[in-house]
């Protein structure tokens, strides 16, 4: 399921029920999410991820997501590959915007991978 993650407040309480539909068979919710959401829709001028700000916009936006789902899996993030922004846009790598995105994850024990495959598979957090 493809949803940027600002969107999280207004899709939240569908974003449960789906959960809610997939947990008897122990099937855990993920989102795939544009690491440029902080400027394109989080009203932010910047997606770097060494920018305290975007950082902070994750952590609220993985806060919020757990809120509505507890148990929620973790997140899928394309970058630099099909078109999406993504952090050689700041001179970053990939390992820098994982980092940040792991960061906001971790207090909740979700898995974050980073797409494309080919270039670079992170698991970090995960149970």
């Amino acid at each position: 399921m493809r949803i940027r993650a600002c969107w999280i407040a207004t899709l939240s309480g569908q974003l449960s029920r789906i959960a809610d539909v997939f947990r008897p068979w122990g099937v855990h919710l993920a989102l795939s999410v544009d690491l440029s959401s902080p400027k394109i829709r989080g009203g932010l001028d910047t997606f770097d991820p060494l920018d305290s700000r975007v950082a902070a916009w994750w952590r609220a936006k993985a806060d919020e997501i757990y809120r509505a789902i507890p148990d929620f899996d973790g997140f899928v993030m394309k970058a630099d590959s099909e078109g999406r922004a993504g952090p050689a846009a700041y001179g970053r790598t990939p390992a820098d915007a994982a980092n940040m995105i792991a960061a906001a994850l971790k207090p909740h024990g979700a898995s974050f991978f980073v797409e494309p495959l080919s270039t670079i598979t992170t698991l970090i957090g995960g149970t």
